[in-house]
């Protein structure tokens, strides 16, 4: 082959697979912080003031906690989405670029074995 083109797919497919990883870890948690809230409910507490009080601020941050972890598992998994079709783009881009080098590669050997035309020799008289 003419040369060596392209990237270490199988390093970039080791970063897809840790973003799939941390995804779910991301989920699994998320499922245990989604369970506190439910037990955290303010309906599920003594129905004291100060007791009320806490539970409501106690759900809220466990409710905020579940939404930005629901966040962050949306943003891995539009990641690995985006690295894995950047993966195949650039596998295109790199089996085009091969395509059309293995074609100039093989011009290249035709003209190479074309023989040379005959060159007058200085014998039968100069060129003017």
């Amino acid at each position: 082959m003419a040369g060596e083109l392209g990237y270490h797919y199988e390093e970039l497919q080791g970063s897809v697979d840790r973003l799939l990883a941390m995804h779910d870890e991301v989920t699994q948690l998320r499922s245990r912080v989604s369970a506190r809230a439910g037990d955290a409910a303010p309906g599920s507490w003594p129905d004291i003031p100060s007791v009320r009080a806490f539970a409501g601020r106690y759900h809220s941050a466990v409710s905020d906690a579940e939404a930005e972890l629901t966040r962050v598992e949306q943003e891995l998994e539009s990641a690995r989405v985006a690295l894995a079709e950047s993966i195949r783009a650039m596998q295109n881009v790199d089996a085009a670029q091969r395509e059309t080098l293995d074609r100039f590669v093989a011009q290249l050997d035709v003209v190479a074995h074309v023989s040379p035309a005959p060159v007058p020799s200085s014998t039968h008289g100069s060129i003017s």
